[in-house]
Order: structure tokens, then C-alpha cells, then sequence
């Protein structure tokens, strides 16, 4: 009887951690959301998406790039030692030139085996760069990266795959509503 009731017990206690888990990503998809409805600017949208993923969930870095021609430039970052940031980047090198050219999202669990990693901070272990897709076509990349001090995981990629749609989302229509402002001018 008494390890039927440690065993319930157990039980409860991983549901319970699985359902804070899940209350903490629905908060930030609203965080997330909140902004979209409420801003137009591209600056305010991409400083309030890394924030949020940094204090939300403990990333160590992030940033997002928005393409422009054949490059993608920088819209924010968090966590980076700013001599070491990049601020632009062609769509020929790194992960996320081959995650524009694929529109596909892209997992480094160990960044020392990959060649291609673009390095931003000296500490960096694990990348995961998702594509910004509206409607098949790439307008950016959001990026996490993290030290040894928290690990990546396929958690991580579904995650931030899940919140990519309303970023896109969120650029799009601040660039369709700067495009407008500018013909109006």
C-alpha cells in the first residue's frame, strides 16, 4: 500500500512539473502574442521576443536577424559580449545562411564539430536556428544558443518552433505597415 501511494505520489509530482512547464510557454506565446496585436515597430517586437525567451526560459543567448537582399541583420540580441556580436551576415555562411537556404530549422547540439558555426561568444556549446517563414518565404532567423550552463534539447527546438509563426507573423506585418507609411509620406 505504501509504495502503491509513493508511486501516485510520483505521478502527481511529474504531472504537476509537466503542467508548469506547459503554463510557462503558453505565458510566453501570450507575452509573445501581446506584443504582436499591440506593435507595428520591428525594434519593440524583436527587444520584447528576446527578452522574453532569456527571462522565460533561461536562454543565455539569443538574437534575431531579419533578411535584407543577401544578408541578414541583426534586430536584437541578448547575451552576447558586444565586441563579439555580429551584425550582419551573409546568407552563405553559418547555420543561418543554411537555415535561410533550406527554410528548414537547424539543430547544433555540439557547435566544436561544426564547421560552418559562426562564433559570437567564446563559451557557446549548442545553437538552434529556426527559420521566420511567412507564407513559404524567409524573412529571418531567431536564434538561441547556449554555454555549457544550459544544455539545448528537442524540447528547445519544438519550443521555439512553435513561436517562430507569430514572430513571422509580428515582422511581416511591421514591415507591410512600414511600406505603407513610407508611400504615404
Amino acid at each position: 500500500a505504501l509504495s502503491n501511494q509513493i508511486s501516485a505520489s510520483l505521478q502527481r509530482a511529474s504531472l504537476y512539473s509537466k503542467s508548469q512547464e506547459h503554463l510557462r510557454v503558453m505565458s510566453t506565446i501570450h507575452a509573445v502574442s501581446r506584443v504582436i496585436i499591440s506593435s507595428l515597430d520591428l525594434e519593440t517586437i524583436f527587444a520584447t521576443v528576446v527578452k522574453e525567451l532569456k527571462e522565460s526560459f533561461g536562454y543565455t543567448h539569443v538574437s534575431i536577424y531579419l533578411l535584407k537582399d543577401d544578408y541578414l541583420q541583426l534586430g536584437a540580441q541578448v547575451g552576447y559580449p558586444l565586441e563579439m556580436v555580429i551584425y550582419k551576415i551573409h546568407i552563405s555562411q553559418g547555420v543561418t545562411g543554411r537555415t535561410i537556404k533550406s527554410k528548414t530549422v537547424h539543430f547544433i547540439p555540439d557547435t566544436s564539430k561544426e564547421p560552418s558555426f559562426l562564433r559570437a561568444d567564446d563559451n557557446l556549446t549548442s545553437e538552434i536556428c529556426v527559420p521566420l517563414l511567412k507564407e513559404g518565404n524567409v524573412l529571418g532567423t531567431l536564434n538561441v544558443e547556449s554555454d555549457e550552463n544550459r544544455i539545448l534539447t528537442e524540447e528547445d527546438v519544438e519550443l521555439l518552433t512553435t513561436l517562430s509563426s507569430p514572430i513571422a507573423l509580428a515582422v511581416d506585418n511591421a514591415r507591410l505597415h512600414a511600406q505603407v507609411k513610407e508611400m504615404a509620406m
